[in-house]
């Protein structure tokens, strides 16, 4: 204790000494003020530079009076004549204004600079009086707050050891204790915090409670009797937010405090903090006592019911009450347990523990649990913003002090490094600790201010870098011990409210930027550390600049968000160092390996100039790479090393690359004439262009905005040589084709597992080519790519055209178009092995738009114009040159693919004698055998796809055959066994051979055959009703007008189902004159066909009506007795025959009409045959014609039905007289003509 070191001598002595010089004091403090100019002066001699020191503190000498042979230090508050300096002003200068006059922090200043900082930090402090400030920190030592919690630390060694640190001299020493010792001690106040409760006894019927607390600071002996009337109210710091109160909060009388209810639990977790007022720490308590809240009644009902006038006595009610209820079991809130702390007993630097909750008395119920408190004793001060940074500023010299003297005179031991170690001796460490309990410092501001007391001290004299890192360890620690256990601290983003004053926080970020100053100072003289291949660099950065500290200071949660200027700080200055050694290491790579020489280029040149920067790109690809060790090294300071890079390679190599392709212009125009060159050259381009595609691929992983790499522009870079890339494929192709053919004479197979030769193998194999190649490249610019899509669509279709058209020359000029009868023809030889070649080659056109991307092509560049009808016709466009390829080449295969079954044709031959000869018997058999074995040999020889067509070419040379070979005028028997063996042959080549359509069996030629073979089977009747059926169906006017004949046709039903048919010739219009007077005397003969039908029937004639071109008959006639069925009958016809009279000799025929039976109109039997409509009949002349008329004349060598028919007919056909009236005719026509040109003259005028 205080009394058990200084004795009461030294105490008198101690105050006489104060009192004299506090009495000296006042008299020079009055000669102070009225100098008015000397605050300001002192101010200056605090910062002025050494060299002006000594003239300065003259002149602040001779204002003051003091004389040259006192000894007068300005940066010593305790010289001989300290009591010159007045005492603070009665209005002390805000923060705001102390901070904004002079900023104490070492950011503020560079490191040549400390000493002078030292001196401003000591103006400060005189200005705010060192002595109260000294005196406040021994008050601190001989009067704690609570018990000493370090025994082996007594106040004597700390007294002597704050002496030791300062360096004050006894006297002042023990003048300061002195009055420290009568100067009365501030008011003292308690924080007590209710953190948790576990275990406590379950009250409610659910076995759980509903525990809340009361706080109180007390007597021992009569709480409420000594409870202070007119105390403050305490108030409450903090209260746990988000919970859910049935009722309100909490209920503060005087020194009474009531927590929050914490429902249904016996682990209630509180985490509340309040304050109360102490009025004798020795003779005080804290007491807490822990209910479980009933609904009926409640302790806190009646505190709330105190009015204020009788507070007292209400008070002594409640604890009354309180007694009562433990003692007599009245219905109140059941009591949990109780816990008395003395607040002598309290230690100074606080304490937090768990204390066990106890019954009320011996003779109450048991309890259970126990409750963990935080408590603290401190000064009572001002809360205000500016009292708190006043106290952290003088916590922050008291610990500036000590840190300099246990660095200097503490341990002897060193780190490693020869640096201070950091560690404090025991007096010092209960100095610090003590003066920031009592004077409501936290544990946060305290870790945050010798933290930056310690990297101050690092940056100046050297510090072993473990003692920074535990000092940031313990910041964060603090904070996360505050924060985590309220659920508050957010360790995901780092967004948090710090509980650290504006004043340190301000003072952390200015060490922190100090301290980045300095560790950063020497990093020019680190090692490179591109290009990214020495990871060992790493290491040498760490260590030199102690990155691993900045990193962790820039991390300290107690920042939260208010460092990013400090990290922008950093990252701004690694990353110019790596931008530096990039661009360097870039500049003097690329003049090194790509030298360019000024004007054009020569052929070897250029070359070399491309193989150089192919190959240059290639050596950038591991930079472009992205290794963990530099990315994760820079990450964590938010820096993408990568990303820096590679901008800086895409920046550099973009513009090497557009010179180059500039000179690569400028070369292929002149050269465009020389294939030679365009190929070589193109050939470079083209790996170039492939290496910045693939270096920009790389890039892209690292930097995901494409748009800022100048390379991503590099497909228009590439227009120009993108045409002679085209040209090159053009060149290629068709060079490779005429190769194969060249390479392939004999058309040899390319193995005995396929059916083509190698010709075919190595033209396939260059149009993949081209296609693997385009897609390679990949041309991003749609309009381009379009372009060139369609340009390498025509060159394929080109290469394959020239591939069928040489094959064919090839095959014409060895003969194999010869018809040589002599040599059995073989389908396995080179025709057949040609028409795969074609084939496989023509294939490969309709497996374009899938290799050559045509949708997704066009789509984009529709996409980039918005225009459907562009893409439309681009598509419509590519569809249309394979098209024209395929009909190109299909006409080629064409020419092979009927000569081949040309040659089986005539094989065929042999076999179809049988079948077509009919002096033979009729069977098909020998050409099915060889139709089996042929077949078979060309499904296994010719591609799948050809094969179809040689099938249809063989079957149309069949019938082409039995069209020729058919014989004429056989019996019926003949074609209908014939018929029966072409539709066994139908079935064969459709069904069996399963490749042909229906329609391409019945094709043209089919239809022929049959229809000849359906005639000649027919019967020698049949063929005449099918004849007239014939001639009723043509019922067009023929070109040569012989005039129409208008007729009525019907047909009354009798009785025995016959008809009578009634037929009225009407007139007839323009019938040919065939006299000379061009005129004629018609009549017209009626009769019924053929005679198989109407036997019986007589032929009816008209009247003659002499000289007439227009003759009116209007005559009647009757044919009764015809079966109905003729009106069904296919062939039953009326035919009707002009002619004209002669009288000399025989009748000249006019023409002929013919009409069906089934046309005649029922006429009711009422009626007659003039209720039908007349009918207007051209009239023709019969001629030879084919079909069934042929098929008669054929017969009529043996079948006299035949020959009767054919006779009549031949008289028809043979005795056509010429007309005479075509003279006539004409001449009427011009007048018709004259006469309507003249009638619309006149109308014409008439409108005019």
């Amino acid at each position: 204790m205080p009394e058990q070191i200084i004795r009461t001598e030294q105490k008198v002595q101690i105050a006489k000494r104060f009192k004299q010089q506090r009495q000296k004091c006042k008299r020079k403090i009055m000669k102070w003020i009225n100098t008015l100019d000397v605050r300001r002066q002192y101010e200056k001699v605090c910062l002025i530079d050494d060299s002006k020191r000594d003239n300065e503190e003259y002149e602040l000498k001779r204002t003051l009076s003091i004389s040259d042979d006192d000894d007068f230090d300005p940066t010593n508050p305790f010289t001989n004549h300290s009591d010159v300096y007045p005492k603070k002003p009665s209005k002390k200068p805000s923060l705001r204004e102390r901070l904004r006059t002079l900023s104490f922090c070492p950011s503020m200043m560079p490191l040549k600079h400390l000493k002078r900082r030292s001196r401003q930090r000591d103006a400060v402090l005189l200005r705010d009086s060192f002595e109260d400030f000294y005196i406040s920190l021994l008050q601190s030592i001989i009067h704690p707050l609570g018990k000493s919690d370090r025994e082996d630390v007594t106040a004597t060694d700390m007294l002597q050891h704050v002496q030791d640190v300062f360096k004050i001299d006894t006297a002042t020493h023990e003048k300061c204790i002195g009055e420290a010792m009568i100067k009365k001690s501030p008011p003292v106040l308690l924080k007590a915090s209710v953190i948790e409760a576990r275990d406590v006894k379950a009250m409610d019927a659910n076995g759980e409670s509903d525990p809340y607390c009361i706080l109180s600071v007390c007597h021992p002996k009569n709480s409420p009797k000594n409870s202070p009337k007119n105390s403050p109210k305490p108030s409450r710091k903090h209260h746990h937010h988000g919970q859910r109160e049935r009722r309100n909060n909490s209920f503060e009388s005087n020194n009474v405090i009531k927590t929050q209810t914490k429902w249904k639990t016996r682990q209630p977790k509180w985490y509340e903090e309040y304050e109360f007022d102490v009025t004798d720490v020795s003779k005080e308590e804290f007491h807490l006592f822990m209910w479980d809240y009933d609904e009926e009644s409640s302790i806190m009902d009646g505190i709330k019911s105190l009015d204020s006038e009788h507070r007292l006595a209400g008070l002594r009610n409640i604890f009354r009450q309180i007694r009562q209820t433990v003692e007599y079991g009245k219905p109140v809130d059941d009591f949990l347990g109780k816990v008395y702390i003395p607040l002598r007993d309290i230690p100074s630097l606080g304490i937090t523990k768990w204390f066990k909750l106890q019954r009320q008395s011996l003779t109450s119920a048991a309890v259970s649990g126990e409750v963990k408190l935080s408590l603290q004793l401190a000064v009572k001060e001002d809360t205000t913003e500016e009292q708190c940074a006043d106290n952290s500023e003088r916590y922050y010299m008291l610990a500036k002090e000590i840190y300099k003297f246990n660095a200097e005179n503490g341990s002897k031991e060193k780190s490693q490094n020869g640096f201070w170690d950091g560690q404090l001796s025991k007096q010092s460490s209960v100095i610090l600790d003590q003066y920031a309990v009592q004077h409501r410092i936290t544990k946060l501001s305290q870790s945050v201010i010798n933290l930056c007391v310690l990297m101050e001290w690092c940056i100046q004299h050297g510090l072993s870098k473990s003692v920074v890192r535990q000092a940031i360890a313990q910041v964060d620690i603090i904070l996360l011990a505050m924060e985590m256990p309220r659920g508050s601290f957010d360790m995901g983003d780092g967004q948090c409210n710090t509980p650290l004053p504006k004043y340190e926080l301000a003072m952390l970020e200015q060490t922190i930027s100090f301290y980045i100053d300095g560790a950063l100072m020497d990093i020019d003289k680190c090692p490179d550390v591109f290009p990214p291949d020495k990871p060992e660099n790493l290491q040498t950065w760490e260590k030199k600049c102690s990155l691993d500290i900045l990193y962790s200071l820039l991390s300290l949660k107690a920042l939260c968000g208010n460092g990013v200027a400090l990290k922008q700080k950093v990252i701004d200055r690694l990353t110019d160092q790596i931008r530096t050694a990039t661009k360097k290491w870039l500049s003097e790579k690329l003049a090194t390996a790509l030298p360019m020489k000024p004007g054009a280029l020569r052929p070897a040149e250029i070359l070399a100039v491309l193989e150089n920067l192919h190959l240059t790109i290639t050596e950038f690809y591991p930079l472009c790479t992205e290794h963990s060790d530099y990315q994760n090294f820079f990450n964590r300071f938010g820096i993408n090393y990568y990303g820096t890079i590679v901008k800086l390679v895409d920046c550099h190599l973009a513009q090497k690359v557009q010179e180059t392709l500039q000179k690569l212009d400028d070369y292929q125009l002149r050269y465009q004439r020389y294939n030679i060159n365009i190929i070589e050259s193109s050939k470079g381009s083209l790996a170039v262009y492939f290496s910045v595609k693939k270096i920009l691929v790389l890039m892209e992983e690292v930097v995901k905005e494409r748009d800022e790499l100048d390379l991503s522009n590099y497909s228009t870079w590439f227009q120009s040589a993108m045409i002679f890339w085209l040209q090159t494929f053009k060149f290629e192709c068709d060079n490779r084709v005429r190769k194969a053919l060249e390479m392939d004479p004999n058309i040899m197979l390319v193995d005995s597992l396929v059916n083509f030769s190698i010709s075919s193998v190595d033209v396939q194999s260059c149009f993949a080519k081209i296609t693997e190649e385009w897609n390679e490249i990949a041309y991003e610019d749609p309009d381009s790519a379009c372009v060139a899509v369609t340009k390498i669509t025509e060159l394929i279709c080109d290469g394959a055209r020239l591939y069928a058209k040489n094959l064919h020359i090839m095959m014409e000029q060895n003969g194999f178009y010869d018809n040589n009868n002599d040599d059995k023809f073989d389908i396995k030889d080179k025709l057949g092995i040609t028409l795969n070649n074609i084939e496989r080659v023509r294939q490969y056109l309709e497996k374009l738009p899938e290799l050559l991307k045509w949708d997704s092509t066009v789509g984009r560049m529709v996409t980039k114009h918005n225009n459907q009808l562009a893409g439309t016709q681009t598509l419509n466009t590519l569809k249309r040159l394979v098209k024209t390829a395929n009909s190109d080449i299909l006409n080629k295969c064409g020419i092979l693919v009927r000569t081949v079954a040309d040659k089986l044709g005539e094989e065929m031959k042999k076999s179809m004698s049988s079948l077509l000869e009919r002096d033979k018997e009729l069977t098909i058999d020998p050409l099915m055998m060889y139709l089996d074995s042929n077949l078979e040999i060309l499904y296994k020889t010719l591609m799948a796809p050809i094969y179809p067509r040689v099938i249809n070419e063989l079957w149309n040379a069949l019938l082409r055959i039995i069209a020729d070979k058919m014989e004429v005028g056989a019996p019926p028997k003949y074609y209908q066994t014939l018929d029966r063996h072409v539709s066994i042959l139908e079935k064969y080549f459709g069904q069996d051979a399963g490749c042909l359509s229906s329609m391409e069996i019945k094709n043209y030629q089919y239809n022929h055959v049959k229809g000849q073979l359906a005639l000649n089977g027919l019967s020698t009747e049949d063929l005449v009703s099918e004849y007239y059926q014939n001639m009723a169906d043509n019922v067009c006017t023929p070109e040569a007008y012989f005039g129409h004949l208008a007729i009525k046709i019907g047909y009354m039903e009798e009785t025995r189902g016959n008809i009578m048919l009634f037929v009225k010739v009407m007139n007839g219009v323009d019938l040919p004159g065939l006299d000379k007077t061009g005129l004629s005397d018609p009549f017209v003969k009626l009769e019924l066909h053929p005679e198989s039908i109407f036997s019986d029937t007589k032929v009816e004639r008209t009247k003659v009506v002499s000289q007439t071109l227009n003759p009116h008959f209007n005559d009647t006639f009757e044919f009764p007795g015809l079966p109905k069925e003729v009106l069904s009958s296919r062939g039953a016809v009326l035919s009707l025959t002009v002619m004209d009279q002669n009288v000399l000799w025989s009748d000249d025929f006019a023409g002929e009409v013919f009409i069906h039976i089934k046309s005649a109109r029922e006429i009711p039997i009422t009626k007659g045959v003039d209720i039908c409509p007349v009918i207007m009949l051209p009239l023709k002349r019969p001629c030879e014609s084919d079909g069934p008329y042929q098929i008669l004349k054929s017969r009529s060598s043996w079948n006299k039905n035949a020959k009767k028919f054919i006779t009549k007919r031949q008289k028809l056909i043979q005795n056509q007289p010429q007309r005479t009236d075509k003279k006539i005719q004409q001449q009427k026509s011009n007048k018709t003509e004259e006469s309507l040109l003249s009638k619309f003259m006149k109308i014409t005028a008439g409108r005019s």
